[in-house]
């Protein structure tokens, strides 16, 4: 179960990672 939470968790990241690089922020920086 804990594997399951890690990838939603990962996912999360991700959908984080595209919202900021559509917004033009650098990727893995925190605006």
């Amino acid at each position: 179960m804990r594997k399951v939470r890690v990838d939603a968790h990962a996912a999360e990241m991700a959908v984080d990672e595209a919202m900021r690089a559509r917004l033009g922020y650098p990727r893995g920086s925190m605006p």
